[in-house]
C-alpha cells in the first residue's frame, strides 16, 4: 500500500475577507463594531479545521503596495472602489484571528496572494505534498493538477483537473489563453471586448493556444464552430495587443522568491486562550461554545499550570475565573476543592485523585 501523501492547505486570505464581508448581512457587537467579515472568516477557518484536520496550513494575503502587474498596466484594477470603512476596521481583528488559530501568514511585497499561493503549491507538489487551495476564485483553475486542487468550504465545492476539463474542454494551463481573450472586468483587464467565456473557449479548443489562434486569423472567419466568426475575427485583429497584454496579467506567477517553504507551515493547533479572548471581545457567543470541545477534535495549546497554595488562593481564583476551560488536580491539602466555588465561567472539571 502506498504511503498517504501529506496535504498543504493554502488559504486565499484576501479573497475570503471580501467574500465574507459582502456575503453576510451587517453585524455589530454591543460597542457598534462591524463584525460580519470577521465572523465569516472565522467560520470558514473552523469548517476547514473540522472537515480537513490539516497538518500544514497557511494564510496568504495581498500586498497593499504596487505589484509587477501595476508596472505592466497602469490601469490594472483601476476600476475597483476603495475598501469600505466597515471592512477596514475589521481587518486587524481578522489578522488577530489568524494569529489565534496559530496559522502562519504571508504578505509578499510586489506580488499578489495568487502568485505566492501558486508558488507554494508547486513547491509542495515537488516535495510530494498535495496542495489544497482554499478559495472561490476561478482564476486559480489554471494551476490545478493531479496533486493540486481548489476547495471552497462555504459551498463545499472541490475543483480539480477533471472539473476543469468538463467545463472548458481543455487542460488547466490552457485556461490562461481563454482568460486572456475574455479579459477580467473585476481587475480592469480588457482582453478582447465582445469575446466572452463561450467564444473564448471555442476558439482555444479549435486553435489550441493564443499564439496559434493569431497565427491563423484568416481561418477564424471560416470556422463553423464560432458563432459570428467574421465579427469575432475582426475583434481579434483589432485587439491583438490587448489580448497578449491580458495574457501576461492573468498568468499566475509560480516562481515568487520566498524565504518560507511548505515545510514551514506545520500547524500546531489553535491558541485556545487567545482565540477565546478574541471571541469574547467580539461577542461571538455561539462560536465560543463551538471552540471549546475536547482536544481530540480540535488541537489546542497546552494551558498554563497554576499551583494553588493558601498564600495565593485569592489571586489564583481570580485568574482561573477567566479560563475558558479548567483541569483540576486535587492534592492532599484539598485546596483544589475551593475551586469548585468558581462561577459558571468554568465549563470542564477533570479530577485526578
Amino acid at each position: 500500500m502506498s504511503e498517504e501523501r501529506r496535504q498543504l492547505f493554502l488559504v486565499d486570505g484576501s479573497g475570503y475577507i471580501f467574500r465574507a464581508f459582502f456575503a453576510l448581512p451587517q453585524l455589530n457587537n454591543s460597542r457598534g463594531l462591524p463584525t460580519n467579515a470577521v465572523y465569516g472568516f472565522i467560520r470558514m477557518f473552523l469548517k476547514l479545521i473540522k472537515d480537513q484536520h490539516p497538518t500544514h496550513i497557511g494564510a496568504i494575503f495581498d500586498s497593499p503596495k504596487r505589484t509587477f502587474r501595476d508596472d505592466l498596466f497602469a490601469d490594472y484594477k483601476a476600476n475597483r472602489q476603495e475598501t469600505p470603512s466597515d471592512l477596514v476596521v475589521q481587518i486587524p481583528y481578522i489578522y488577530r484571528a489568524v494569529d489565534a488559530f496559530r496559522i502562519k501568514s504571508i504578505v509578499r511585497e510586489g506580488f499578489e496572494a495568487d502568485d505566492v499561493i501558486a508558488t507554494l503549491a508547486n513547491q509542495a507538489v515537488a516535495m510530494k505534498i498535495d496542495s489544497v487551495i482554499i478559495t472561490a476564485d476561478k482564476d486559480f483553475m489554471q494551476i490545478v493538477g493531479p496533486h493540486t486542487r481548489l476547495w471552497d468550504p462555504m459551498r463545499d465545492k472541490s475543483t480539480g483537473t477533471r472539473e476543469v476539463r468538463e467545463r472548458f474542454g481543455v487542460e488547466p494551463r490552457t485556461l490562461i489563453d481563454i482568460q486572456a481573450l475574455m479579459g477580467d472586468s473585476i481587475d480592469n483587464i480588457k482582453g478582447v471586448p465582445g469575446v466572452g467565456e463561450k467564444t473564448a473557449t471555442s476558439l482555444i479548443q479549435e486553435f489550441g493556444s493564443l499564439d496559434n489562434l493569431y497565427n491563423n486569423l484568416d481561418k477564424v472567419e471560416e470556422s463553423k464552430k464560432i458563432r459570428g466568426a467574421k465579427k469575432v475575427a475582426g475583434l481579434l485583429k483589432e485587439h491583438r495587443e490587448s489580448a497578449f497584454l491580458a495574457r501576461k496579467l492573468v498568468t499566475i506567477d509560480t516562481e515568487v522568491p520566498l524565504e518560507l517553504t511548505p515545510e514551514d507551515f506545520t500547524w500546531p493547533g489553535i491558541d485556545e486562550k487567545a482565540l477565546s479572548e478574541l471571541l469574547r471581545e467580539l461577542e461571538f457567543t455561539s462560536l465560543l461554545q463551538e471552540l471549546t470541545p475536547s482536544a481530540a477534535v480540535i488541537p489546542v495549546r497546552a494551558g498554563e499550570e497554576i499551583e494553588v497554595t493558601p498564600e495565593n488562593l485569592a489571586t489564583a481564583l481570580e485568574e482561573l475565573k477567566r479560563a475558558p476551560r479548567l483541569a483540576i488536580h486535587l492534592s492532599e491539602n484539598a485546596i483544589g476543592a475551593a475551586l469548585l466555588k468558581i462561577s459558571g465561567e468554568v465549563t470542564t472539571y477533570l479530577f485526578d485523585s
